[in-house]
């Protein structure tokens, strides 16, 4: 019977999971930061230019004992002693491959874990397959995170990783401070994060990604880049195309509004904002798209020749501002089915959960073949409320 329970115990002991693959943390190379850009080219025999490597990879790579600093400025890319992080960049033709060169290069592995921002170039992405064949590794990494932010740049990826941290440590931290200021800034669209973005990718539909550009040392967020079904890049939304973007889809958290009323300047700011859709069928078919927005805020610019304690007057601010939003919301939804024919509102995916019966005979043709999207009749709604008046000059 002892015996048994000992040949027992010891097979216990070998379904027990093991530390074969464990790495010390001060052996981790901590990657904050990735970008990917077009692999580096060179001139063939015949003076042809020729891409040698498909990706060119930077990675940001922190240095904690750097971080533990409470004076002086943020680490720059090269600074070794006092740094807070570096850059290393690498070409290959897939990801593994560029991990496997930067470890070659550095006394500590890539480690993602606290991975938190990637980086890829809009360049890249001209070919349908780029970003699905970019992903993939960060995806199937059990050390990634699915709340990973990824941004598409507006030139080189890698400048991201370079710009000035200003008040914070290093530059990936900050561009992640930076997008957290959606509330205060309308012309930006919600964080992409890589878990919602691949189910972007199997879903067959038309998305947004958020856009970076860096330009004098500091970055931009504004704007929005399109995909098509087949993960496409396809171009970029402006600053108010995006904010049409954000009322169709009801994305506003906060940020400003300025329009003219009698030929005076006020400032709308919204508190909160939502939408609905809604389609008007006949004959079995989808005749016409409805978007209704409703919106409410303050207002905390205004001229001294109004009199917000007057209801009439309000009326008419609201009614101008309802204007606004609609003249908004209707350019991107023109920019949407003219330049780019793709639908990134979501009304295909409303079509599917709502209409069930009627979308299947449009899925195939709405942002391909016959583009029904791009002649769908459109329709915006707006309803806004405006709850406090903010700082008035009024006139004696």
């Amino acid at each position: 019977m002892r015996k048994l329970l000992w040949i027992a115990l010891i097979m216990f002991l070998l379904l027990l999971p093991g530390c074969w693959d464990r790495v010390e943390i001060d052996q981790r190379g901590f990657v904050t930061g990735v970008a990917v850009d077009q692999g580096a080219q060179r001139d063939d025999e015949q003076g042809q230019t020729a891409k040698t490597t498909k990706y060119f990879g930077t990675y940001q790579i922190i240095i904690p004992a750097g971080l533990k600093q409470t004076s002086g400025t943020s680490g720059t890319a090269g600074t070794t002693k006092g740094g807070t992080y570096f850059n290393l960049g690498a070409s290959g033709n897939t990801m593994p491959a560029i991990t496997a060169k930067i470890a070659s290069e550095t006394s500590r592995s890539p480690y993602f874990e606290h991975l938190q921002i990637i980086v890829i170039s809009s360049e890249l992405l001209r070919t349908p397959t780029s970003l699905a064949d970019i992903l993939d590794y960060f995806l199937r990494n059990n050390e990634i995170r699915r709340g990973v932010k990824i941004l598409i740049s507006e030139g080189p990826a890698k400048k991201v990783l370079s710009i000035d941290a200003k008040n914070e440590k290093y530059p990936i931290n900050y561009v992640e401070s930076t997008i957290n200021n959606i509330k205060n800034n309308n012309n930006m669209v919600p964080a992409t994060r890589i878990g919602d973005l691949h189910e972007q990718l199997i879903k067959d539909v038309s998305y947004t990604i958020q856009k970076v550009s860096s330009s004098g040392g500091g970055i931009s967020l504004t704007g929005a880049a399109v995909f098509s079904p087949q993960n496409q890049f396809i171009g970029f939304l402006n600053n108010e195309e995006t904010l049409g973007l954000n009322l169709l889809k009801g994305d506003v958290r906060g940020g400003d509004l300025e329009t003219q009323v009698e030929g005076q300047l006020i400032n709308f700011t919204f508190d909160n904002e939502n939408s609905r859709f809604r389609a008007v069928i006949a004959d079995n078919k989808v005749q016409k798209l409805i978007v209704s927005i409703k919106a409410e805020g303050s207002l905390n610019k205004s001229s001294h020749e109004f009199d917000l304690t007057d209801e009439k007057i309000v009326n008419l601010l609201e009614q101008e501002v309802e204007h606004r939003v609609e003249q908004v919301s209707l350019n991107t939804i023109s920019v949407l089915q003219k330049k780019y024919k793709k639908d990134v509102v979501g009304l295909g995916e409303y079509l599917n959960q709502n209409h069930y019966r009627q979308w299947k005979t449009m899925e195939k043709d709405w942002n391909d073949g016959d583009h029904l999207f791009s002649t769908m009749d459109i329709e915006v709604h707006v309803q806004v409320a405006i709850r406090r008046i903010g700082d008035i000059n009024r006139s004696e």
